[in-house]
């Protein structure tokens, strides 16, 4: 009963490590990374040993750190330096989701360059948009904070799962 909860819970955090990057409080944004440590706690106090338990909490804990701050670092940036709209990420997302399925039909194993060109497309797509009328070099500063927030929040969502492989591999 244990096992089947904390993989629900995992599924659970990561799908909203996924869902819930449009949010503008980190906590909710990297709840997932929250609820994934107690989701680990909860399955190694019942199937390992005192040593793997801590060995497992640290090493987890240090990853999920890691993914909080790749999150604020690059939600800061997004946000402060480069002034990206959220019409810019909204758009992002359905450029990403595009480019996936019509490179899926072209090219094999296109996942990487789906995520560059949708990115840049579904950014530029967004801050035109949002700004229209304004300065070229705005809008590219943008597109470039877009770009690096996405793949501050991609690394998160790297990290959350790196961090239920750690919890399966022992």
């Amino acid at each position: 009963m244990i096992i089947l909860l904390v993989n629900f819970l995992f599924v659970v955090s990561i799908l909203g490590l996924i869902f819930l990057q449009t949010s503008r409080s980190i906590l909710i944004r990297t709840g997932g990374l929250f609820l994934i440590e107690g989701s680990i706690i909860l399955s190694s106090t019942f199937n390992q040993s005192k040593e793997e338990l801590i060995f497992i909490v640290i090493v987890t804990s240090l990853l999920g750190f890691l993914g909080f701050l790749s999150d604020y670092y690059s939600a800061s940036l997004r946000t402060w330096f480069f002034y990206v709209s959220r019409q810019s990420i909204k758009t992002t997302f359905f450029g990403i989701i595009f480019c996936l399925i019509l490179f899926s039909f072209f090219i094999s194993g296109g996942i990487a360059l789906s995520l560059l060109v949708g990115t840049l497309f579904g950014s530029i797509i967004g801050e035109l948009r949002e700004i229209q009328g304004k300065d070229f070099n705005r809008i590219i500063k943008s597109v470039l904070g877009t770009v690096i927030g996405l793949y501050g929040m991609a690394t998160k969502i790297l990290i959350g799962l790196v961090m239920v492989e750690i919890m399966y591999s022992f």
